[in-house]
């Protein structure tokens, strides 16, 4: 075809882009869209573009999306899933190895933000560099574009980095978001809230509720006699305090202890 110059129509060229990626021939496959670029539309974009993706090469089908619309060929509603799944898969990749600034980069340049996944994973890539201040961000721009935190996962990992941090202001905050919920029902939500409160030398809170008594006594081990203060993280780019949550008291009677 490419001989013969039978690539005259977009059909044609993205029928012979989705051969060779479904064969794992994705060599192939960006030769065709290199050899028919005087018919280059969305549908053609898209078939290589998901080609890549699907070959784990989440870098080279992020960079066609780029071309795409530097070249003004608008995307459409087949486009996005296939970019966003190409940026996941990019983001984990920075993850792995510790790289935040690209893996930022990345996730801020997503054309939609509502996978969850994704958020827990930025999340998680700030707890284990220890910047605790930008993980609880993430946290904090996940609320507010409208996603509801994992009962088990989100949450949990809130509460490790609040009592890395030592920010019982927060965990309070949160221990009044999980009453509310329901979500303090749980063991794992429960055993969280405990050792926050003790690395957060608030064991007096540690005890009230349910609480596993071994979980207590690790608290009390945890926590030096000499209390110390709790301030908050700053938790906005401009310098202005915010709590990571709306305090869900203000709302109804729950108990911020």
């Amino acid at each position: 075809m490419l001989v013969n110059g039978h690539l005259s129509s977009p059909l044609s060229a993205t029928s012979l882009i989705n051969m060779y990626s479904k064969c794992n021939s994705i060599s192939d496959a960006v030769s065709v869209f290199n050899s028919s670029a005087h018919v280059h539309n969305v549908f053609v974009y898209n078939s290589v573009i998901a080609g890549l993706t699907v070959n784990d090469l989440p870098i080279e089908a992020f960079e066609f999306y780029r071309k795409m619309r530097f070249f003004g060929v608008a995307p459409d509603k087949f486009t996005f899933p296939c970019v966003i799944k190409a940026c996941s898969a990019l983001v984990h990749c920075y993850l792995k190895f510790g790289l935040m600034d690209d893996a930022l980069e990345v996730f801020e340049r997503l054309p939609r933000k509502d996978d969850i996944v994704l958020w827990n994973a930025m999340f998680n890539g700030y707890v284990q560099i220890g910047e605790f201040d930008k993980a609880l961000v993430i946290f904090r721009r996940m609320g507010d574009s409208g996603l509801s935190p994992n009962r088990w996962f989100t949450v949990t990992r809130v509460l490790s980095a609040l009592a890395l941090a030592g920010d019982v202001y927060n965990g309070k905050l949160i221990r009044a978001f999980t009453t509310k919920t329901g979500y303090d029902s749980g063991v794992a939500i429960l055993n969280a809230l405990i050792d926050m409160y003790g690395k957060c030398r608030q064991v007096q809170n540690a005890v009230k509720g349910n609480f596993s008594f071994l979980k207590v006594l690790k608290g009390r081990g945890d926590c030096p006699y000499k209390p110390a203060p709790t301030p908050s993280l700053d938790l906005s780019v401009s310098g202005i305090h915010r709590p990571i949550i709306d305090p869900p008291c203000r709302e109804g009677n729950v108990s911020m202890v």
